[in-house]
């Protein structure tokens, strides 16, 4: 390669100018840091140019200019449309629904009467069915305790009657075997009761006469205010016979009596008495 007078001039031109460009790079287009501070005049603080005075006046503590606020949006108001005319089939079919639901009310009030009524009517069944066994069993303590010489539930020693007080009720002329306590109403037909204050309603019934067999049956009734027996037992003192057949027969027809309502309320709930029923037998 021939080096002549302008190849070593561009050569060095392209060194020289490299290196200051390298020399630019490095020294000259750095930022000093820290950075240096900045220089300036202070001038006072002034609201307007024609001031005079050695007093500087109290700043005011800068207000931020108000900013009204837009206006809300006044909603439109609601029209409501206008009311449409019920047609004549929507008004019969708004009658028909109503009518269906009154008569589906009454149903179900008739029912739930119903069932009241049945309940009431248990109620009181059990009641008398209760009030009938009491009877009864009082009354077979009783007949118990006085065969024996005992004390009856009533507390009386030898108390007897039918009239609840103390002492036996009776004449002292009478027999021991006697139902008859001068209180005795007879009906006829070998049929007498004892219940003091009340009155037959109607007939007493004539009981079945089960077979060949006679004998007087006397029969413990127990009568509720309404009048109606709620219990009877059969065979009581004064009895003169113990067939079975009699026995139930009495007892059977003593449930059917029926006596006159009791108007006081102070009276007692039931109320004890008898009905004899004298068996006789008939020639054939």
């Amino acid at each position: 390669m021939v080096w002549n007078k302008n190849s070593r001039g561009l050569i060095g031109t392209i060194i020289f100018h490299g290196a200051l460009v390298a020399i630019m790079l490095f020294f000259g287009f750095r930022a000093p840091f820290p950075p240096p501070d900045e220089e300036g005049i202070l001038v006072n603080f002034g609201t307007n140019d024609m001031g005079g005075g050695f007093v500087e006046p109290q700043r005011q503590q800068y207000t931020p200019p108000v900013v009204k606020k837009e206006q809300e949006e006044i909603a439109p108001p609601v029209v409501s449309e206008p009311i449409k005319e019920v047609s004549d089939n929507a008004k019969q079919e708004a009658e028909d629904l109503m009518t269906q639901e009154l008569e589906e009310a009454a149903a179900i009030n008739a029912q739930k009467n119903k069932e009241d009524a049945v309940e009431r009517k248990r109620i009181e069944e059990e009641r008398q069915k209760k009030a009938a066994q009491d009877a009864q069993r009082d009354a077979i303590n009783d007949r118990m305790k006085k065969s024996f010489g005992g004390q009856s539930d009533s507390g009386n020693i030898g108390s007897e009657g039918v009239r609840g007080g103390e002492g036996n009720q009776g004449v002292t002329t009478g027999s021991v075997d006697s139902p008859d306590r001068t209180m005795i109403s007879s009906t006829g037909n070998g049929i007498s009761y004892s219940l003091d204050g009340r009155s037959v309603v109607g007939d007493l019934k004539k009981p079945d006469y089960p077979g060949q067999e006679s004998g007087k049956v006397v029969v413990q009734i127990t009568v509720d205010k309404d009048g109606r027996v709620i219990a009877a037992v059969p065979g009581m003192r004064g009895s003169t016979t113990i067939s079975t057949k009699l026995l139930e027969a009495a007892k059977k027809a003593a449930l059917t009596a029926r006596f006159n309502k009791v108007t006081d309320p102070n009276a007692a709930i039931n109320q004890k008495g008898t009905i004899t029923y004298d068996f006789r037998l008939t020639g054939g």
